[in-house]
């Protein structure tokens, strides 16, 4: 005789029993199921939950009522995830509840013949449906523009696809879904964004986020200690000896100094020099890339800011570049270029 795999157990509400089936006239199940319905008022019974007291777990779904309750009970085959979420979970019905109503997380599921078997009440809503009125029918009479029944045909999923619905433009996501063996049983749709403005939000915060690392990178080779003097200097020539009496003459002298010339012609070598034949050669030299600096940045970068001056400040505040460098040199190297 074939080992039965699902089952019915009728409780009245005094917990004798009215009507039992398969499993669910398994003795075991029955004392496990009449116990847990003489607690009811105390634990409140899930609609769905699992059984695992018992030698094979089992998979009860619960249909209750002033007059009784109905147990659907079913076998979990070895490793059964599902089961094992719903053991391990007390409020795992709250969260496939959260799933099917959350408005970017929420779902509608076609089989693989591409007939609409579930729509999640606020997508029905969107699409001016009565509840149910569009299950058993085939999706692309009730969805504008899907491709949800491709989807579960090819079995090959479609994520951050544009889809106009309603006259709304809306970012989607469509996945396939297989069973056990690795079989198309259908796919499942859900709204990632809003539409092309959240993408273009996305894109433009990662944009300036790359944009910050790009330039914190930088900064951190100028913190490294790089100390050139004249003798990093090269050359004998006349103009390049003039330059280095120049260097020594002015770096006495509590002054601002502009340095002209390409870029790759040594300023950044002249800077140095001039910092470590200065009176402030035991303090910072800090070096700024202007011409790197994003323009969101440099009135922080430059001036600091107090603590919780904007979004994502540090909680600490920050010293500007000015302060840091007091007592010290500050080189603002390619200031000519520097955002405005």
């Amino acid at each position: 005789m074939q080992q039965q795999t699902t089952g019915v157990l009728v409780l009245d509400v005094g917990g004798q029993v009215r009507f039992a089936a398969g499993l669910g006239s398994d003795t075991s199940v029955i004392d496990s199921l009449t116990g847990l319905w003489s607690r009811r008022n105390v634990t409140p019974l899930k609609r769905v939950f699992a059984l695992t007291s018992l030698e094979q777990p089992l998979t009860i779904a619960t249909v209750s009522t002033t007059q009784g309750a109905c147990f659907l009970v079913f076998q979990a085959p070895e490793a059964d995830e599902l089961t094992e979420f719903v053991a391990s979970v007390d409020f795992s019905d709250d969260i496939l509840r959260h799933f099917i109503t959350n408005p970017y997380e929420a779902i509608t599921v076609v089989d693989k013949e591409g007939t609409l078997r579930y729509i999640s009440p606020i997508h029905e809503k969107f699409f001016g449906l009565r509840h149910g009125e569009g299950a058993g029918r085939p999706v692309t009479e009730v969805i504008e523009n899907t491709r949800l029944q491709e989807v579960a045909r090819s079995g090959k999923g479609e994520i951050g696809q544009v889809q106009e619905m309603n006259g709304v433009t809306r970012i989607v996501t469509r996945t396939p879904i297989f069973d056990r063996n690795k079989n198309r049983v259908g796919a499942i749709g859900q709204v990632m964004f809003k539409g092309p403005e959240a993408i273009e939000h996305l894109s433009s915060e990662l944009s300036r986020v790359r944009q910050e690392l790009d330039f914190y990178k930088r900064e951190l080779s100028g913190i490294r200690n790089r100390s050139f003097g004249l003798d990093q200097i090269i050359g004998n020539s006349e103009v390049m000896r003039r330059l280095k009496d120049d260097i020594v003459r002015v770096a006495p002298l509590d002054v601002p100094v502009l340095l002209v010339g390409d870029s790759g012609t040594g300023k950044e070598l002249v800077a140095h020099a001039i910092h470590l034949l200065s009176g402030r050669n035991d303090k910072p030299l800090v070096l700024v890339n202007a011409a790197a600096m994003p323009a969101n940045l440099v009135e922080s970068e430059l001036f600091g800011y107090e603590s919780g001056a904007f979004t994502g400040a540090d909680k600490k505040g920050r010293k500007g570049k000015f302060e840091l460098a007091n007592t010290g040199s500050l080189f603002l190297d390619e200031i000519g270029d520097m955002p405005r």
